[in-house]
């Protein structure tokens, strides 16, 4: 463990002291050479434990999450750059030391065999996420998602830590593999099934639970790009690692529990992927298929057999890769257009670098639209084939069509002073009628291009 658990923290001084020039290049690739070394977890081996010490060690359930989230810090350091390119150099730093914080607290979280260390590191993971969010989020209601965070997280959070001090009174040892070989004091009274709901509830809510989700969906939409991918792929999965690890520690759950959680979960994943249908931002829709996928994850582990736990293991590691993916997708395309609104970014394909095929032969069905202008610099000069606008009419003038099939990228720099445009830029004639199109690849940004076409079009 302290193979990983060293240069892990390494990586601090590391995002502190290196050159300007090389803080991406080096954080990056000291993470991905962690991440890589951690592989060696993933080694059947014919023991339930490996490297048992006090403190850590490693099995069947901590192993896949471990190599996770070591592979998800380079992946997050990544697709954080764009989104601090504007910032000063010190943010920098401090933005991707928040970052680091965050995987030494999650590998002592899914490794340790001490239930009070456990609960620790579990605690400890929520103050970079919060600063993530509350310091780094691009709206002002990041301060709202904040406070949601913190005291749901907190307030469920409290119980767990009476149970904790419950079973070490009453059993003497807080750690898991002698949890497992004593009786537990935990029985079918009231006052016990009390216990067992305090010490589940902190994981439902980290889960989330469906009823106790309200801070997930305002903590995504709010956290910048690295926050969204931190809180999809890990911190949620430390809910259903804590109910796979604890419920363990109860025995068999009664049917005081086991049923209504279990009901609950199911009709929470169907209900949340209901509420995926309507939903028109996108990172909210990504945030409400987590809790479907997360429902899924609860009742598999609820009900506590061989096979439902390597499924509810499968589902995780599974959703912790897609979601993260899902979230970068769709900050690339926050980054061009501006907006998450599904109505608004609709046609978003000829924003993308794409090419037609080599062999590709264009046809009198197919129109070959216009070139773009030569004065524009750095830009690709074959457009798209395309059937999907009509040809133009020569009554109109030349319609700048190849502004929605130009597959240059967003981010290059053309020459503004050597275009006239001749129509409205944003203009397109259809079959019908003028329709607008008010999100395409046009390489000006938005407050040039305001005060361009409030001056040529008044």
């Amino acid at each position: 463990m302290l193979k990983i658990l060293l240069p892990t923290v390494m990586l601090l001084p590391t995002a502190l002291l290196s050159p300007q020039k090389f803080l991406w290049t080096n954080t990056t690739a000291h993470s991905l050479l962690i991440a890589t070394i951690s592989l060696h977890w993933l080694l059947p081996t014919y023991y339930p434990h490996k490297n048992l010490t006090q403190w850590t060690c490693t099995d069947q359930i901590s192993s896949p999450l471990l190599v996770l989230s070591c592979w998800l810090l380079p992946l997050m350091i990544l697709a954080s750059q764009n989104h601090l390119q504007h910032e000063p150099p010190a943010r920098k730093r401090i933005f991707i030391t928040t970052l680091i914080t965050v995987q030494p607290l999650l590998l002592l979280a899914f490794s340790a065999t001490e239930l009070m260390l456990f609960y620790i590191t579990f605690e400890a993971t929520l103050i970079p996420t919060l600063v993530l969010i509350t310091r780094w989020g691009s709206q002002p209601e990041r301060l709202s998602a904040g406070i949601y965070l913190l005291f749901y997280t907190l307030i469920s959070s409290l119980p767990l830590l009476v149970t904790i001090l419950y079973l070490h009174t009453h059993i003497g040892t807080l750690h898991l593999t002698m949890l497992k070989l004593s009786h537990s004091p935990l029985t079918n009274s009231w006052t016990d099934l009390l216990l067992s709901l305090a010490l589940l509830m902190a994981f439902m809510v980290k889960a989330p639970l469906y009823g106790l989700h309200l801070w997930l969906p305002k903590a995504h939409v709010e956290a910048p790009i690295a926050g969204s991918m931190l809180l999809a792929a890990l911190l949620l999965k430390l809910g259903g690692y804590g109910i796979m690890r604890l419920t363990l520690l109860i025995g068999p759950l009664s049917a005081h529990l086991h049923y209504p959680f279990l009901t609950l979960a199911l009709w929470g994943a169907l209900m949340t992927s209901s509420i995926c249908l309507r939903q028109t931002d996108l990172k909210s829709l990504i945030a409400y298929s987590s809790v479907s996928h997360m429902g899924l994850v609860i009742a598999a582990s609820i009900i506590q057999t061989h096979w439902s736990f390597s499924g509810a293991m499968l589902l995780m590691i599974s959703h912790g890769l897609t979601s993260s993916m899902l979230f970068c997708l769709a900050n690339t395309t926050y980054e061009r257009t501006h907006s998450r609104i599904l109505l608004l970014t609709r046609g978003l394909h000829p924003s993308y670098p794409s090419y037609p095929p080599d062999d590709y032969q264009p046809t009198s069905q197919t129109q070959l639209y216009h070139q773009p202008p030569t004065q524009w610099q750095n830009q690709p000069s074959q457009p798209h084939y395309s059937t999907d606008l009509p040809p133009p009419s020569s009554s109109q003038g030349p319609q700048p069509y190849w502004l929605l099939h130009t597959p240059y990228s967003c981010y290059s720099q053309p020459n503004e002073e050597h275009y006239q445009p001749t129509s409205h830029p944003y203009k397109t004639q259809t079959h019908e009628s003028t329709s607008w199109w008010p999100f395409t690849s046009f390489p000006y940004s938005s407050s040039s291009l305001n005060q361009k076409l409030s001056q040529e079009y008044p």
